[in-house]
């Protein structure tokens, strides 16, 4: 189980997209008992964090026409709202986990890359990745 950095989500292949969506899912179902040890920083903030990854996700799933079961996104929306505030600014305020920071972009980075090694993803797929991974050392974030 794993969050992908915020800044992947537009270029993540298809397989690990689907994967957090689900994945975002049950942490949605568990909040605030998320107990995962990767993910499990998830219970220390409001549910609209998980919330906003799992809507930017499911944008991304629907620019690239990938299917996705309306009865599920459902379910989980209705969890949200349940449990939260819920409004127009989960769209726009900006819920980032503190800890999607550099160094955990580069811990996605080498995780990507470990996949892309066994073939796992492909080089068209890795392309976009390594990109932006070099586009934002050249920009001095590392």
């Amino acid at each position: 189980m794993r969050i992908w950095s915020k800044r992947l989500i537009p270029i993540l292949p298809t397989k690990q997209l689907k994967a957090m969506r689900y994945e975002l899912g049950d942490m949605i179902k568990q909040y605030p008992n998320i107990k995962h040890s990767l993910v499990k920083f998830a219970n220390d903030y409001g549910i609209e964090y998980l919330g906003q990854y799992f809507l930017l996700v499911n944008q991304q799933c629907m620019e690239r026409s990938i299917n996705t079961s309306a009865k599920y996104d459902n379910s989980i929306l209705e969890i949200i709202m349940n449990n939260t505030r819920f409004s127009d600014e989960i769209y726009w305020k900006d819920y980032t986990f503190k800890e999607d920071n550099e160094e955990y972009f580069k811990i996605c980075y080498w995780n990507l890359y470990e996949k892309h090694l066994r073939e796992m993803i492909t080089d068209e797929e890795w392309k976009p990745i390594n990109d932006l991974y070099w586009e934002l050392d050249d920009k001095g974030y590392y």
